[in-house]
């Protein structure tokens, strides 16, 4: 190879750069189907968290929330479904969505699969508990409560994106990356 050769070969800086930017990103740098849904999670999750950390601190206050939509958020939050003993069903919710958060959060920074694989998991009894609430809150409570079906909105959208996910990733006996 003739010294011409080699300098024709070569592309300088510039023109390297202009190659890379029409280029555009490289394929695993592009969103995908897999990359949005650990976001969307974990942002549900902060949402369900917000929502029912709100529950829980009017619940202890002794007052009922402030109700936008609907107007029995008075009624749902004092009724005898709200608590189950003496523990408040919001503050099982915060802890719930605290648990998702975080593993959530743990996907997201080392990539582990069994951390999806969990919330795919507990997200099956938390989406039967939704099912269960709402079903209370409509022919037993006979009222409906805005923060509550925000928080059974969240937790169903958990529950498809963490099932899609889960199965993105070969299910409950693929091994983590």
């Amino acid at each position: 190879m003739s010294p011409k050769d080699t300098i024709a070969n070569h592309d300088s800086p510039e023109r390297a750069a202009l190659k890379r930017w029409q280029a555009g990103p490289p394929v695993h740098n592009r969103p995908s189907l897999a990359g949005w849904i650990p976001l969307a999670i974990l942002a549900l999750s902060v949402i369900g968290f917000a929502d029912a950390s709100y529950l829980s601190v009017k619940h202890f206050q002794g007052v009922a929330p402030a109700c936008v939509l609907f107007s029995g958020c008075d009624v749902v939050t004092t009724s005898e479904y709200a608590t189950i003993g003496p523990v408040p069903i919001a503050v099982l919710g915060a802890l719930f969505y605290l648990t998702v958060l975080i593993l959530s959060v743990t996907y997201l920074d080392r990539k582990s699969a069994r951390a999806i694989q969990f919330v795919a998991l507990i997200s099956i009894p938390g989406f039967l508990f939704t099912l269960w609430l709402l079903y209370l809150q409509l022919f037993v409570v006979n009222a409906l409560c805005f923060y509550c079906v925000a928080s059974g909105i969240s937790s169903t959208l958990i529950f498809i994106l963490a099932q899609v996910a889960w199965r993105s990733i070969g299910g409950l006996f693929k091994d983590s990356p």
